[in-house]
Order: structure tokens, then C-alpha cells, then sequence
């Protein structure tokens, strides 16, 4: 099945191409690594997948359906680069926050049922802000800040999760436990990812897949077939393909 499907997609901003001609097609249970440099039309992909941006020409389908029309977004946790930092005068909880994940999907009256806490109770504990669970969100420090909101887009399970470099801000320990729990999401839940990244190295112990784009598709397939590619190491150079491909190993 077929969660994302991009045909012929152009973007343009003030008239000007920010990338045309774009085709590609994530499927169920892929794990996308999202590279290329500044500037290169990432997070605008991904923003016109979700339909916070309007393509110039084009079509995009998630879950089959236009972005436009798409209803159920329950089923899509998105993680954006840039987070809003929240004021210290700011009255929700952590708990609060977080729960917020699973009360956007329900009708009125919005309860939460026992079940519901257990999620919420798991989610803290996954990004191990168990301890923060009472405390307003605009005490927090940045990178505890970006541990509550991943902690908000996950505890859904949602089937499809965009991370617009997620770890930025947050410590080396927590950014590991960060990837090893979106690779127990994605191999055990069957949940689509998609991380943009500039870490290709280390994205390439969890993902199955790399994208590497630069206003067109460069390259999307396999790291097996990247490193073993001819056209890659003519595009990038031996060296750092080597690189990339040593990291990933």
C-alpha cells in the first residue's frame, strides 16, 4: 500500500521553482531518510505533503487522498523544524501537553479514559520526561521542550510520522533513545517514517530507505544499492560515499 504518492509535484515561491518535476512513492511500513543540503527543498516537500503548502503543478496523495480532502488526521504525526517555544507564563503541564496527542482525535465530551493515561504514562516514559509530568511546559529548557512535543506526536502510534530533524536539541543520549524508539514503532507497529536529517550516517542504522534530494530526487532507494552505486560516487565523490556507507555499516 502506497502512504504517500507524489506525481510530477512543482513548487514555486514568488514565481520562482523551488523544485519541479518530483516523483516518488512512499509505501506501508517504509523507513525514509530525508537528505540534502541547506536550502535543498526538504521541509517544503514535506510541508506540500501535508498540505500546508499548495503546489504549483502536480499531485500528492496520502493514504490516497489529496491532502486537501484528507480527514483523518489521527493517522499522521508531524514533528516541524523549527518548534514554538512556549512562554514561562504558559499554564499547561507536560501531562497535559502530551496528552493533547490523543485528545485532539476525540469528540465532546473530550475525556480521558484510563486507557488513555496508561498512553500518556507510556509516551513520557519512552522520552523519559516521566519525572517533568507536572511541571508547566514553559519551565522546561529547550531540548526538554522537544522531547514533550515528539512524546505528543507519538502516543497515537500514528501510521505515518514526518520528523523534520527532530534531535536538534536534545542530548546524545536522549537523541539514541529517541531513534530506538521510532525503530521499535516502525518494526514492530508497521508505522511509515519519514526523518529528515542531515545525519545520513546514522539514519542509516534504522532506515530502510534514503531519499536524497536537492531540488529533484538525486537518489531514493536502498543503502545497500546508494553504496553500491557508481552514479552516487561520481555525484558525491569515493569519499564521502564512503563515508555516508561506512557510517551506515
Amino acid at each position: 500500500m502506497q502512504i504517500v504518492s507524489i506525481e510530477n509535484l512543482s513548487v514555486k515561491y514568488n514565481s520562482t521553482d523551488i523544485f519541479s518535476g518530483v516523483t516518488l512513492a512512499v509505501n506501508a511500513g517504509d523507513y525514509v531518510a530525508l537528505a540534502g543540503p541547506n536550502g535543498s527543498g526538504k521541509s517544503t516537500l514535506i510541508k506540500t505533503m501535508l498540505g500546508l503548502i499548495e503546489p504549483a503543478a502536480g499531485s500528492v496523495k496520502i493514504f490516497g487522498v489529496s491532502p486537501s480532502t484528507f480527514a483523518d488526521w489521527q493517522k499522521v504525526g508531524y514533528i516541524p523544524q523549527r518548534l514554538v517555544s512556549f512562554s514561562p507564563y504558559f499554564p499547561a503541564t507536560v501531562e497535559e501537553v502530551v496528552s493533547m496527542g490523543l485528545l485532539s482525535g476525540k469528540r465532546f465530551p473530550k475525556r480521558l479514559s484510563s486507557k488513555d493515561n496508561e498512553a500518556i504514562d507510556r509516551a513520557l516514559s519512552l522520552m523519559d520526561i516521566t519525572a517533568l509530568k507536572d511541571k508547566k511546559i514553559g519551565e522546561l529548557s529547550g531540548g526538554q521542550q522537544q522531547r514533550v512535543i515528539i512524546a505528543r506526536a507519538v502516543i497515537n502510534e500514528p501510521e505515518l510520522l514526518i520528523l523534520d530533524e527532530p534531535t536538534t536539541a536534545v542530548d546524545p543520549e536522549t537523541r539514541e533513545k529517541f531513534f530506538a524508539v521510532i525503530d521499535v514503532l516502525n518494526k514492530n507497529k508497521n508505522t511509515t517514517v519519514m526523518l529528515i536529517t542531515h545525519d545520513t550516517g546514522s539514519a542509516g542504522r534504522y532506515a530502510s530507505k534514503l531519499l536524497y534530494f536537492d531540488r529533484r530526487v538525486v537518489f531514493y532507494g536502498t543503502f545497500k544499492d546508494f553504496c553500491e552505486s557508481e552514479n552516487m560516487a561520481e555525484y558525491f565523490g569515493p569519499g564521502s560515499q564512503h563515508l555516508i556507507c561506512h557510517r551506515h555499516d
